[in-house]
């Protein structure tokens, strides 16, 4: 019986705990307009970053992604020439 009671009494708290939360949120949260009016503002760019800070951000990411399979390729060739896999003897 009283399991029951505290089951009913941690479910009313976190209801309650729950419906605060959720005005809160509603109170604090912008408009559908402002969320809209603040893309515009961005002109389309979802990371915020300019048409000049994307590029170069690009080919550094485009750069560490070159050394890092070619560093990738050699341990594998070497791990191969170690220890060769696939191969029926």
């Amino acid at each position: 019986m009283l399991d029951q009671e505290l089951g009913t009494c941690r479910s009313v708290t976190f209801a309650a705990s729950y419906v605060t939360a959720l005005s809160q949120r509603a109170i604090s949260s912008k408009t559908y307009l402002e969320e809209i009016q603040m893309v515009d503002e961005t002109k389309g760019s979802l990371s915020g970053l300019s048409e000049d800070e994307a590029m170069e951000f690009h080919g550094v990411f485009m750069t560490s992604m070159m050394g890092f399979l070619a560093v990738a390729a050699v341990a594998h060739v070497l791990a191969w020439m170690w220890r060769p896999w696939g191969v029926a003897w």
